[in-house]
């Protein structure tokens, strides 16, 4: 996928170099809606931390589970591909957002406090479009059904009880490998790597800004320190 065709990226010759946010268009189904968090890119040399949110009404749960979303990492690049553009396939039922936030800042923030100020944005901004998120009962049992699903790693009781003062009203699942677990998680999932993925794809060095002497290798692969392309990479500079 070409980062000409993922509109959460930045410009092609654009050095990211501060963070942003995306978001798609709101959907016109009426709520209320579910939301998964997930993120890609907790640690390489190279490349954005991205948080993704996906969203859908609770009446489209069933399609949802369908689609084939699924923790990204395990699937193919053109699967993922192929998700993204199911994201945008179904404008009235569907929405989702990105903030990339870079991970180098001065003063150097924890990678966990960013995760968290990103989940925490992005459901403000997803509030702020009129999404409701608010707790549903169902009629035949009055089960609760749960709004927002965050996939997060460490203390994930601290860090749910933190959502539910931030967000009273709103019903907070957290847990780990949530992406597996619940299918708007792994949309979100999606989101995320996709963005992520056409951000390297696509990488402009900022040391090149205005000079067109300065040719950087950009066989890097993914950005990992783990990945033999950055590896070599590396060795090659």
């Amino acid at each position: 996928m070409t980062q000409s065709i993922v509109p959460s990226t930045p410009g092609p010759s654009t050095p990211l170099s501060e963070s942003y946010t995306y978001h798609s268009p709101r959907p016109t189904a009426e709520g209320p809606y579910i939301l998964g968090v997930d993120e890609a890119g907790r640690g390489p040399v190279l490349g954005p931390l991205v948080y993704g949110v996906a969203y859908c009404p609770v009446s489209f749960k069933g399609k949802l589970e369908g689609l084939g979303f699924a923790d990204s990492k395990t699937l193919a690049a053109e699967a993922r591909s192929s998700l993204f553009d199911t994201l945008s396939s179904e404008p009235s039922n569907l929405g989702w957002s990105a903030i990339s936030s870079g991970m180098m800042k001065r003063p150097p923030i924890n990678l966990n406090v960013q995760s968290e100020e990103a989940t925490f944005l992005l459901i403000r901004e997803t509030l702020a479009k009129g999404i409701q998120l608010t707790e549903v009962l169902i009629s035949s049992n009055q089960e609760a059904l749960t709004d927002v699903y965050v996939d997060a790693l460490g203390n994930t009781t601290t860090y749910e009880k933190r959502l539910s003062e931030l967000f009273p009203g709103i019903t907070f699942t957290v847990t780990t490998k949530a992406d597996s677990k619940f299918k708007i998680v792994g949309a979100a999932s999606v989101a995320a790597k996709v963005t992520r993925d056409a951000c390297i794809e696509c990488w402009h060095f900022e040391e090149t800004a205005g000079n067109d002497q300065v040719e950087w290798n950009k066989a890097f692969g993914s950005g990992y320190p783990s990945g033999r392309s950055f590896s070599d990479c590396c060795h090659r500079c």
